[in-house]
């Protein structure tokens, strides 16, 4: 699942677009990429654990991921985190997603202290 993040606290040359959660690079180069989720988390029942991972595509591909194995029993927040330098094209794009293999719905935490990205181009 693509993490819809609903503000902006910066984008100079209006690279991110969050209608689709995208960032789109309008320079070549490479781009420092980091972001994080907080999931709400609440016990199941079933296998004893399950796979959760965040993951950075660059144009629709899988580039970079961080995994955890998760214990069921865990309740209340669990924090993702990733960051990448990554390579990007004139017109080459980014989007952050989310994964997770519970048997149920899991939340992610709104707002930009929770769950966010940041691009920055370095060079």
């Amino acid at each position: 699942t693509t993490i819809n993040f609903d503000a902006e606290e910066y984008d100079e040359h209006s690279e991110f677009d969050l209608t689709n959660d995208r960032f789109t690079a309008l320079q070549t180069g490479y781009y420092q990429v980091n972001a994080s989720a907080l999931l709400n988390m609440r016990t199941w029942t079933g296998s004893p654990s399950t796979e959760y991972k965040i993951s950075i595509f660059k144009n629709g591909v899988e580039y970079k991921t961080v995994q955890k194995e998760v214990d069921r029993r865990l309740s209340g927040p669990l924090s993702f985190s990733i960051s990448s330098l990554v390579y990007l094209e004139s017109s080459d794009y980014i989007t952050i997603r989310i994964y997770h293999g519970a048997p149920s719905n899991r939340n992610l935490s709104s707002g930009s202290a929770n769950t966010w990205v940041n691009i920055h181009k370095s060079s």
